[in-house]
């Protein structure tokens, strides 16, 4: 591909060469998902972006967060952090510095602004977390341990960062996506899609249809099996800390593409192995199918065929058929556990 040259005359460090292209098998579908730090319809920085391996065929999901602050030649542009290309230039240009930094383009993608955020947890009724450490943000503090946040505390956590820690906003940040994506997929809110796409439709950038999202509603089941998403995060060595020549002492991360080609391709690894199902797909399905908004006929077994429809009726008509290759267990995960790439 063809990158357009930078704008500026000078650079304040040498603009990199293309990152080659991350092949990935037909079956591995991408999604970008980006939170903004302004309300719609402002374009706003992208404090928050995570890239997404999945895979309809295993049912599983590897999920990367990249560091904002990540100095990266933005195309057309110059060097710069990674959090501005999209204000720039829209999520083509977001798209496109990706694709030139790091050697992926995501298939799909969903830029969720400040009051998109706080509005889908609020009306998920808000996000149970644990909290490791105290945290000291603009919303106040919030307190070690279980603790129960509102939309606009969720948010403090999503975003606060002290200093360069970018590895401990990430777990954070992943813990929330984790903890909403389970109350979605739980107590048959899946049935919830058309009239959730209505209401936000207008706000969240997005390539996604209606449609897409309610053929979607199986895997959705499936992933939320535990264990069947894995979080990832960049080593050290992917991220070297440097100042800003003439800013004080403002610093950026310059990105070691192929320590972070690593992580993607461990991605990639853990999205094609398959893994068997367990007992809590039946629950999930179950919950979904009594829905007074949803009629589903289903059938759930541990192949690669999934047999789950939905109508917009208001007919219940449950059929779960269970197979012996299911493995139960009681495995309950209340936070991501992050998967480093190790370095040689």
């Amino acid at each position: 591909m063809n990158y357009p040259s930078p704008a500026a005359n000078t650079v304040p460090t040498p603009i990199p060469p293309p990152a080659p292209l991350l092949n990935l098998p037909a079956e591995i579908k991408t999604f970008l998902l980006v939170g903004t730090d302004k309300p719609s319809p402002y374009k706003g920085r992208t404090d928050a972006i995570m890239l997404v391996f999945y895979n309809p065929g295993t049912a599983k999901a590897a999920v990367l967060s990249i560091p904002p602050d990540l100095f990266v030649y933005i195309p057309g542009l110059t060097m710069q952090r990674l959090n501005i290309a999209y204000i720039s230039g829209g999520i083509e240009s977001l798209l496109t510095t990706l694709e030139y930094n790091l050697g992926i383009r995501p298939d799909e993608y969903a830029v969720v602004p400040m009051d998109a955020f706080t509005y889908l947890v609020d009306g998920l009724g808000g996000v149970d977390l644990t909290v490791s450490e105290d945290l000291w943000d603009s919303c106040g503090t919030i307190r070690s341990g279980e603790t129960h946040l509102n939309g606009q505390k969720a948010l403090c956590y999503f975003r606060a960062r002290a200093g360069m820690d970018e590895p401990g906003r990430n777990r954070r940040q992943q813990a929330v996506l984790l903890t909403l994506f389970l109350r979605l997929a739980g107590s048959g809110n899946l049935a919830q899609l058309p009239g959730l796409y209505q209401t936000y439709q207008d706000r969240i950038d997005s390539n996604l249809s209606v449609d897409s999202l309610m053929n979607s509603i199986p895997l959705a089941l499936y992933l939320a099996d535990p264990g069947r998403i894995r979080f990832f995060e960049l080593s050290p060595k992917a991220l070297e800390r440097w100042k800003l020549p003439g800013e004080g002492e403002v610093e950026v991360f310059l990105p070691d593409t192929t320590e972070i080609q690593r992580s993607l391709w461990d991605m990639r690894s853990y999205v094609a192995s398959p893994m068997p199902l367990t007992q809590r797909v039946i629950t999930l399905v179950h919950d979904l199918t009594v829905s007074p908004t949803a009629s589903m006929t289903s059938t759930v077994t541990t192949t690669r065929t999934k047999t789950i429809t939905l109508t917009r009726t208001i007919t219940l008509t449950p059929t779960i058929t269970r197979t012996r290759t299911i493995t139960p267990t009681r495995t309950v995960t209340r936070t991501p556990t992050p998967s480093r790439t190790p370095t040689p």
